[in-house]
């Protein structure tokens, strides 16, 4: 896979996403005892576009911000502190 395939993948229009075409990520299977450049590989493999899965009948787009100065730690803990907090 090449920059420039991974960058048309980026960018695609989730209104031309066929839902039939895209692999349901709960269907994923990744062999956890190979090593990680294995892994990506299956999964690059299984998915086709890394960018775009589907959940049951919800197509997913997976994005990310390349100017953000937040690393994915942040957003976990701001994630896990939203999901903690009690409502009264």
């Amino acid at each position: 896979m090449t920059i420039e395939e991974i960058n048309e993948m980026k960018i695609i229009d989730i209104r031309s996403l066929n839902r039939e075409d895209l692999i349901d990520i709960r269907n994923l299977v990744i062999d956890e005892s190979m090593n990680v450049s294995d892994r990506v590989h299956s999964f690059l493999q299984q998915v086709k576009n890394p960018f775009t899965q589907k959940f049951g009948d919800y197509i997913l787009v997976v994005g990310y911000d390349e100017d953000s100065k937040e690393t994915i730690d942040d957003k976990m803990v701001c994630l896990a502190k939203k999901y903690s907090q009690i409502i009264i």
